[in-house]
């Protein structure tokens, strides 16, 4: 079934698989473990992440890694927006398409696009973003020959 608020908050090992949807804060201040999401998480998932994995197999909705320091967020659907705000460690994989505002203030970490984009913000941005297997931000600059695009999705 579904799950309301703080699935495996501050969670520190083992696994956790979710036949359904979560609300919010799914993964909130994690160290270790795993979590599957077989639905979507609706916001605020792996905010304060240190470590740990967290899969959701449909969609994600606001502020994606969030304060994340460690760990790895796959989505494999679409994220609404927010992602990677205030990142300071760690992967997030997004198979859908990743939203607007990406990197916002980001310190640090590793983002992977493989579908569409909205924007990406250069507030502060200083950590990694790939879309499709390409590096386009290099420590919050934009990689020579790369093209930021920005598509309405």
């Amino acid at each position: 079934g579904n799950c309301n608020q703080y699935l495996g908050r501050e969670m520190d090992g083992g696994k956790i698989t979710v036949n359904g949807n979560c609300t919010y804060n799914c993964g909130y201040k994690m160290t270790n473990g795993e979590i599957v999401l077989n639905g979507n998480a609706r916001d605020y998932l792996g905010c304060y992440l240190e470590g740990g994995q967290i899969f959701v197999k449909e969609n994600a909705g606001h502020c994606v890694g969030d304060l994340m320091s460690n760990g790895v967020i796959h989505v494999a659907g679409d994220v609404k927006n927010e992602l990677a705000s205030n990142m300071s460690g760690g992967i997030i994989i997004v198979d859908g398409n990743g939203g607007d505002c990406i990197g916002m203030n980001m310190k640090s970490g590793v983002v992977h696009l493989n579908g569409e984009y909205g924007s990406i913000c250069r507030s502060n941005l200083r950590g990694n973003v790939f879309h499709r297997g390409r590096q386009i931000i290099k420590y919050g600059e934009e990689v020579p020959g790369m093209e930021v695009k920005w598509v309405k999705i």
